[in-house]
C-alpha cells in the first residue's frame, strides 16, 4: 500500500501548477547550498498520509523526489493568504503565490536542509455567524494572479462572484469569476463567460492558454478577475 501511496504522491508532486492540490503539507524549510547561499522558502507536499506530518528531516521528502524523474526541486519563496472570500454561498481562504515567487533548485546542490516548520495547506473552520458556509482550501494555491489582483483581492471584497461549472466541454476544471465592475450584474457575466470562454476560449481552434490569456487581459480590463480551479 505504501509503494502504490508513493506512486500517487509523486504523480502529482508540485511544480508550478497549483489550483487543486488537495491534502498536502507545507513545509517552510531552509536550504544549504553548494556555493554557501541559503534560501528559505516553502514546499508544498500533496498526501493523504499523517505520516508526513511528523517528519523531522527534509531528507525524507528529496529521497521521493530524488526517485523521480526530475532532478530540481521548485520551492515558493512567498505565499500571500487570502482570507474569507464569498464564492457562491461559501468563503474560502485562498492562497496565492506572487508573480516570480518560485525558485528551481538543483538537487545536487544541496547540502542540508532543515524544517522551520510544517502545516497543512488547507486549514478549516467554521464561520458561525454565516449558514452554510465553509471556509478551507478547496482552492489551494493559486498560480496565475497578477500581484495587482491579489491585492485587489485583500484589499476589496467583490461586487458579485460565482465558480462556473457549466462549460459542456471542460470536464477538468471550473471558472471562479470574481467582479468589481458596477456595471455587470451576474447574469451579464454569466453570458459573458459562456460567450467568451466556453464557445471562443474552450471549443476554439488554436493554442488554449494563449486564448485563456487573452481571455483574462480583457476581463482585468473591465475589473474581473478569473481563474481555474480543479475540483
Amino acid at each position: 500500500m505504501r509503494t502504490s501511496l508513493i506512486t500517487f504522491i509523486l504523480t502529482f508532486i508540485v511544480t508550478t501548477s497549483f489550483a487543486d492540490i488537495g491534502n498536502c503539507y507545507k513545509y517552510k524549510v531552509r536550504f544549504e547550498l553548494k556555493d554557501n547561499k541559503e534560501i528559505t522558502g516553502f514546499y508544498l507536499f500533496p498526501t493523504f498520509d499523517d505520516y508526513f506530518k511528523n517528519i523531522n528531516s527534509f531528507d525524507t521528502i528529496l529521497s521521493f523526489v530524488n526517485n523521480s524523474w526530475t532532478d530540481s526541486i521548485t520551492i515558493i519563496e512567498t505565499i500571500v493568504s487570502i482570507d474569507n472570500i464569498r464564492i457562491d454561498d461559501r468563503y474560502y481562504s485562498i492562497n496565492a503565490l506572487p508573480e516570480n515567487s518560485t525558485i528551481k533548485i538543483c538537487l545536487e546542490d544541496i547540502i542540508r536542509t532543515k524544517i522551520i516548520d510544517c502545516t497543512p495547506c488547507c486549514k478549516h473552520k467554521k464561520e458561525p455567524e454565516i449558514d452554510n458556509s465553509y471556509i478551507g482550501c478547496s482552492i489551494a494555491v493559486i498560480d496565475e494572479l497578477s500581484n495587482y489582483e491579489i491585492d485587489k483581492l485583500k484589499s476589496q471584497r467583490p461586487i458579485v462572484s460565482f465558480i462556473y461549472r457549466d462549460c459542456p466541454d471542460d470536464a477538468l476544471f471550473r471558472l471562479v469569476v470574481l467582479s468589481y465592475n458596477k456595471d455587470l450584474n451576474k447574469n451579464d457575466l454569466l453570458e459573458i463567460i459562456k460567450q467568451d470562454y466556453c464557445q471562443k476560449v474552450n471549443n476554439s481552434t488554436g493554442d488554449y492558454f494563449e486564448n485563456y490569456n487573452r481571455f483574462k487581459d480583457c476581463l482585468r480590463n473591465d475589473n474581473i478577475i478569473v481563474f481555474k480551479y480543479y475540483w
